[in-house]
């Protein structure tokens, strides 16, 4: 099991180091186990500039962890996480998370009251509902406080991992703000197009943008209108098919 040889040793490695600058750990099987060790390590790590951990099973736990971990780190320039199913806990067979207990704290989740169907136990016998949890909302509050405080991420590829709208508008809106992020891959994501184009007008650090194809162009057109940073821009199709 890949989790349990390289979860601790990798978080103690990273918290200790000096001198490691790249770190590739892509199609490895990691879980949020490992991920979240990887970013207790990157919270006092001082040298690693280049993590890429694509293409391995890492879910909302894990990647909240590593962004939540990046919002002070002052090294790392390249995070790639793409092909990880961070909006997909509840339907992966891999998911560990019910056992987790993460190394990082979560931003709070929201609750939703759940209505009791029996009549025979008193308000005070009733059990607590349920916590639902709004991944989300709890992945687009993580990456966009990464965007808020980070200084130093140039790069960032998120494709494919399961994007939502209201996550990715998170994402979008806090690069109205960032300065420093200069490419970022977001294809194969369902995105909010009206906060991508609002984005570009805004932005002024964007050289790169990766995504997919119609109705983005239009969106583009629209946001471009006042963009004066973005020079290059890749429209990728059929992504499963090129990778499968």
């Amino acid at each position: 099991d890949n989790d349990s040889e390289l979860e601790k040793p990798l978080g103690d490695m990273l918290k200790t180091n000096t001198s490691l600058s790249y770190l590739m750990l892509n199609g490895l099987g990691l879980t949020d186990l490992t991920a979240t060790h990887i970013a207790a390590g990157l919270v006092d790590n001082h040298s690693l500039e280049w993590l890429y951990i694509n293409r391995n099973k890492i879910t909302s736990v894990g990647a909240v962890s590593i962004f939540k971990a990046l919002e002070n780190n002052k090294k790392l320039k390249i995070l790639d996480m793409w092909w990880n199913k961070l909006l997909c806990r509840l339907h992966s067979p891999h998911s560990s998370l019910k056992k987790l207990r993460p190394v990082l704290p979560l931003p709070a989740l929201p609750t939703q009251a759940t209505t009791s169907h029996s009549t025979s136990l008193s308000p005070l016998d009733q059990p607590s509902p349920s916590p639902v949890i709004n991944h989300d909302e709890c992945v687009g509050s993580a990456i966009a406080g990464m965007l808020h405080s980070n200084t130093t991420l140039t790069e960032l590829d998120v494709s494919h991992c399961y994007f939502t709208p209201k996550c990715s508008m998170a994402l979008f809106k806090a690069l109205h703000y960032n300065s420093s992020l200069e490419s970022l891959s977001i294809r194969d994501n369902a995105l909010d197009t009206d906060a991508l184009a609002d984005m570009l007008s805004h932005n002024h650090s964007l050289t790169e943008l990766t995504c997919d194809t119609l109705p983005i162009p239009r969106t583009l057109a629209r946001g471009l209108l006042h963009n004066t940073t973005l020079t290059e821009v890749f429209f990728i199709t059929d992504y499963d098919r090129l990778y499968k």
